[in-house]
């Protein structure tokens, strides 16, 4: 993002962005699974709900199958390694004398990459405009009573079989290690204040949840 503000309504944006190009590009894609640490813009009830009616509504090509927090020495070293190297890149990129100041400028120094195994895709989309997020006030009403879902570090969205609606969600404390417990929908917009924001009819039915994105570039690398 051109502005560096990263909240979680940003977050889903360039998420459901790279899904899709994800899906165009390999079709027989048909879950995917997300993992992050725990900073506020990822370990949001607000995204994690967000991603769950955007892949029912099928605005989102693919839909969320899990979602996975961890930390250092607890999963989250394997991205971390990804984004080292990355760095690692950009400075050298730096003392060559370009700038990396701008997320276009540092989008086009990882284009230059060429040691990370697997496939990469660097976007810089422009910024959604506020007025649309306040349309959709995923943050809730006063008193929210879902401060208790930071304890959650493994996440599986549950969707109707025949419909694809988007049912609730499965959590854990531990990855796949002790109880879980299941929060429908209904129960996850009490939490957030929000269910009398939206209307009548069916959440998954709406296609509401994307607004559309301007990429200004793109680099695989």
């Amino acid at each position: 993002l051109p502005e560096a503000k990263q909240t979680s309504w940003q977050v889903f944006n360039l998420f459901v962005h790279a899904v899709n190009d994800l899906k165009k590009a390999e079709p027989s894609v048909t879950g995917v699974i997300g993992q992050s640490d725990n900073a506020g813009c990822y370990h949001s009830l607000d995204l994690i709900i967000r991603l769950g009616l955007v892949g029912a509504s099928g605005e989102m090509l693919v839909k969320v199958l899990k979602w996975m927090y961890s930390e250092a020495q607890d999963g989250k070293d394997v991205p971390d390694r990804f984004i080292g190297t990355k760095k690692g890149h950009v400075e050298q990129w730096v003392k060559a004398g370009n700038d990396a100041a701008t997320a276009d400028q540092l989008c086009q120094a990882l284009s230059q990459m060429s040691t990370l195994p697997g496939n990469h895709k660097t976007f810089v989309i422009q910024p959604t405009a506020a007025e649309l997020e306040s349309r959709l006030p995923f943050k809730g009403g006063k008193a929210s009573n879902a401060k208790h879902f930071s304890l959650y570090h493994e996440i599986d969205f549950v969707y109707h079989p025949q419909t694809g609606a988007f049912m609730g969600l499965t959590v854990r404390e531990q990855f796949q290690f002790g109880p879980s417990k299941f929060f429908p929908l209904e129960s996850l917009l009490q939490m957030k204040k929000m269910e009398q924001l939206y209307g009548k009819g069916a959440l998954h039915e709406k296609k509401i949840w994307v607004p559309p994105v301007t990429v200004f570039r793109e680099a695989v690398h």
